[in-house]
């Protein structure tokens, strides 16, 4: 087992089967704790304020934009999806159903079995990891990912046949472009002052 202390987390790194991480998933039940599992690789990962700041306004945005166009989803959060054919397991920081909602809409837990992956997921880089993620994420099948690199840049993501490709703009969103949203989350301000000053910019920003 390895033990790193990255500058916003506690990391710990070890070895195990699937087996393993079904027991660790059931210790940690509800706690705060990230786990990513890729073929006998367990990371642990409890994240910082940074992390969770992060996670919270970038989603907030996209749940503003959601609304404001009266486009139904389903929120996600941070639900554990584990597929034992793939041997991989992970939470994303943040994750929403859009086109799919209905599918899983009323439904207490995901299963790969029935459930569709989740159309975008927010993934929030500004610590560090062990385990790449994104192969994880394309394994799932996840189309889009929105990913906020450690420079506080966000990048959108989507997926292709041999991976994830950065794009300028989201493909839910054809108008948004990643570069705007990297300089609303530079704005230091509360989050409900920058949701609502997001808010009244969203018909100028779909202008153009």
């Amino acid at each position: 087992m390895t033990l790193i202390k990255p500058e916003q987390c506690a990391l710990f790194v070890l070895d195990t089967d699937w087996s393993g991480y079904q027991k660790i998933l059931e210790v940690v039940e509800e706690r705060p704790i990230r786990v990513t599992y890729d073929r006998g690789r367990l990371e642990l990962m409890s994240p910082g304020r940074a992390h969770e700041r992060a996670k919270k306004i970038l989603g907030a945005l996209l749940e503003c934009i959601m609304t404001e166009l009266e486009i139904d989803f389903e929120p996600g959060g941070s639900t554990t999806f584990k597929r034992e054919d793939l041997d991989r397991g992970f939470e994303p920081d943040e994750c929403y159903w859009i086109e799919q909602w209905e599918a899983v809409r009323g439904r207490r837990e995901w299963s790969a079995a029935v459930d569709p992956p989740p159309d975008l997921a927010i993934e929030v880089e500004v610590t560090s990891r062990v385990i790449r993620r994104l192969p994880i994420y394309q394994a799932i099948g996840i189309p889009e990912v929105w990913r906020l690199t450690k420079d506080l840049e966000v990048l959108f993501l989507v997926l292709k046949s041999d991976g994830y490709a950065e794009v300028p703009h989201s493909p839910h969103f054809p108008w948004l472009g990643s570069t705007v949203l990297t300089q609303w989350l530079a704005r230091d301000l509360p989050q409900p002052r920058l949701v609502r000053a997001f808010r009244e910019e969203l018909s100028r920003l779909q202008a153009h």
